[in-house]
């Protein structure tokens, strides 16, 4: 609902909370060391813990964790970040706009620890591009599957197996 009362009023707010394509390859650029950096921490400790594997050859069909993690980083950046950057204590203060944001997002994932720390991580890397480029297409797919390699390497859980099955 708050996205159509928006959108009605304003019909450039799609691009001011990051749905936007004039700077897509600059803003795909950095997002992609961020998945090459992050999943190979998320191997590194896969590894370590025990629960590291490449599952068999299968479509890859991540939509859901792409959407989802769209969603969500709309929800945290387009909206969230971009009302306390109205407020100009946080925006002359982007570290500690941005130490609030990773906190308030793993805080949205209380309860299971290791997925506190994973997504505290994420929103560290991801308000600085989003801050630079404001562009979420390239931030949602990147959680989605940054997510992905979680549940697999992390969590020890292949979400493909368990909503389609072997």
């Amino acid at each position: 609902m708050f996205v159509v009362f928006r959108a009605s009023q304003d019909r450039t707010v799609f691009h001011h909370w990051g749905f936007r394509g004039d700077n897509l390859p600059a803003a795909i650029a950095p997002a992609i060391v961020v998945f090459v950096v992050g999943a190979a921490g998320l191997a590194a400790v896969g590894s370590y813990q025990g629960t590291f594997s490449l599952p068999g050859a299968r479509p890859a069909d991540v939509s859901d964790l792409r959407n989802l993690g769209l969603i969500q980083q709309f929800l945290m950046l387009g909206v969230l970040l971009n009302n306390l950057d109205c407020f100009p204590v946080l925006r002359q203060r982007r570290t500690i706009l941005t130490l609030l944001m990773a906190l308030i997002f793993a805080l949205l994932h209380a309860g299971k620890q290791k997925l506190m720390v994973a997504t505290f991580l994420l929103e560290l890397a991801l308000v600085p591009l989003y801050l630079r480029h404001r562009n979420l297409w390239p931030l949602g797919i990147l959680h989605g599957w940054l997510g992905g390699l979680f549940y697999l390497w992390i969590e020890n859980r292949d979400l493909w197996v368990e909503r389609f099955g072997s």
